[in-house]
């Protein structure tokens, strides 16, 4: 035998995996209605500043919802299934 597997807590396990489920699903919610004001606010002005402004949304949004795509229940789905942080990523179920 190589050593003991680690001990760990299934269920606190799931419950922090439900919480950033919920995380993540706010997050593209709110950044849903925020896309919404940008294309309002866009729509209605003109100008360098105001194209400045879409390309920084623009950017803004993908680095947000890079790595998550959700469904309309808000639960992770599509090809892109991996929640990432700068030193891992974790298959999300």
């Amino acid at each position: 035998m190589l050593g003991s597997w680690p001990v760990a807590d299934e269920d606190k396990f799931y419950a922090s995996g439900q919480r950033w489920i919920t995380f993540a699903t706010t997050m593209s919610r709110n950044a849903s209605a925020a896309d919404t004001y940008v294309a309002q606010t866009t729509s209605r002005n003109d100008g360098d500043d105001i194209k400045a402004f879409d390309q920084d949304w623009q950017d803004t949004l993908n680095r947000m919802t890079r790595g998550l795509r959700f469904s309309s229940a808000g639960r992770p789905s599509g090809p892109t299934r991996t929640l990432t942080c700068p030193s891992a990523a974790w298959p999300l179920p």
